[in-house]
């Protein structure tokens, strides 16, 4: 038996567009979650070129950024009226930023000379 769904579609019905920011940058290391939205009512979702650390559920991204560099994304959204445009999501993993140089002196194992040197730290 062959099944056939037909669906009414108003004449002004539009495709969805994506509206969700078009750049995501996350810390190497640390958890991230992303939310694909559109308007004109999307009924589902579709992302290719997924890194393996990233996890789609439905119009959510998530994982944990494990290795550095950019991942341009295409992503789409779909309603009865058809497939938005595909728009790039590039997530950047970066490692974490160092802060400023900090003068430190050490007198009681300074050279005579007592030099001073910098170190960075990261937060």
């Amino acid at each position: 038996m062959l099944a056939l769904l037909v669906s009414a579609v108003s004449a002004d019905a539009q495709a969805p567009v994506i509206t969700s920011e078009c750049e995501l940058v996350v810390v190497f290391g640390q958890s991230f979650s992303y939310e694909i939205q559109a308007d004109n009512d999307p009924l589902g979702y579709s992302v290719t070129n997924l890194p393996y650390w990233v996890k789609c559920e439905g119009n959510r991204l998530s994982g944990t950024a494990i290795k550095l560099g950019h991942y341009p994304l295409k992503i789409y959204a779909l309603n009865s009226s058809g497939v938005s445009d595909p728009q790039t999501l590039e997530i950047i993993v970066k490692n974490k930023s160092p802060s400023k140089h900090v003068p430190l002196k050490l007198e009681s194992i300074a050279k005579p000379n007592r030099q001073q040197f910098s170190y960075e730290t990261y937060s």
